[in-house]
């Protein structure tokens, strides 16, 4: 959500953001720089002419149609929601583009629900040391470096070799430093029957760097973490995760359940993946994981 009203400096690193990371293209770089300084007049003026009228200017939303629509064919992406909110959160502008179903020609609107992807990892970790602390409340801080072993004896915890095994943390898995070869490849080729299937064949994982001495970026072992903390907590992971978004106000978010036959669900959009030239449906059920599993707005 682009927020007109926010500091400059909240802009500036947004489309910063954007374009270091995503838009590689210099044409859809000089649209972005176009957009923020079309956006940064309309801030100014806003402020001082007609802070109160809700609108937005009709050469501004051609700008912002303009980049949406050239970021989607640079990335090859298929849909996306877009919207703006001044002040507290007034909704000014809010627009889908594209589809959500390519293949039933199902177009994106302001309600469309999309996988917010790997940003499902912070709200992962949250819950994670909530019930941590509610747990362990004598351990404090220390609950994140004790070996997972010592704090769910009961769960079946194995990685690729007794020392890691022993002394990984929930700190390790929360922020990469377990190092053992990521299972990226394995989703791409949708090789996984689920995420049970998954996290099980991390124990065949090789070495990727030394543990702790590394970073190697893994969906896997923080679905993991998601599982073992519901096992502890005797509960299941979506539960937990239903209790935190109800508590911080998030009533439009939710997740792909187990239970959840996603791609044919209505207001949501089909995740797909790029490849060999084309847009390939991606097995939904690796969307049901702590890693990546949420859906909002």
């Amino acid at each position: 959500m682009y927020n007109y009203q926010t500091p400059l400096v909240h802009l500036s690193s947004l489309f910063a953001n954007t374009t270091v990371v995503t838009i590689a293209n210099y044409l859809v770089f000089k649209m972005a720089r176009l957009l923020f300084d079309k956006l940064l007049i309309f801030v100014i003026i806003g402020n001082i002419v007609s802070a109160q009228e809700n609108v937005i200017p009709p050469e501004l939303q051609v700008d912002i149609d303009a980049l949406s629509s050239s970021w989607m064919t640079l990335q090859n992406t298929p849909g996306l929601g877009l919207a703006i909110t001044r002040g507290a959160g007034e909704l000014v502008y809010a627009r889908g583009y594209g589809f959500r179903d390519v293949e039933n020609r199902l177009q994106v609107d302001p309600t469309t629900l999309f996988g917010i992807g790997s940003i499902t990892k912070s709200f992962t970790a949250t819950v994670v040391i909530k019930k941590l602390n509610e747990m362990f409340p004598e351990l404090d801080v220390a609950v994140l470096d004790t070996p997972i072993r010592v704090l769910a004896p009961g769960y079946n915890f194995i990685l690729s070799d007794r020392y890691r095994t022993g002394s990984t943390t929930f700190r390790d898995l929360l922020s990469h430093k377990v190092c053992t070869f990521p299972e990226l490849t394995g989703m791409f080729v949708q090789s996984y029957t689920g995420s049970d299937d998954m996290y099980y064949r991390h124990r065949y994982a090789p070495e990727f760097c030394s543990f702790r001495n590394g970073f190697a970026y893994n969906n896997g072992l923080i679905g993991m973490a998601g599982d073992i903390i519901a096992h502890m907590g005797n509960t299941t992971f979506t539960d937990m995760l239903s209790e935190l978004l109800v508590a911080i106000g998030m009533n439009e978010t939710t997740w792909v359940k187990d239970t959840d036959d996603h791609n044919n669900m209505m207001g949501r959009s089909v995740p797909y993946i790029w490849k060999d030239g084309g847009l390939l449906r991606y097995n939904p059920e690796l969307l049901k994981t702590p890693g990546g599993g949420v859906v909002a707005v």
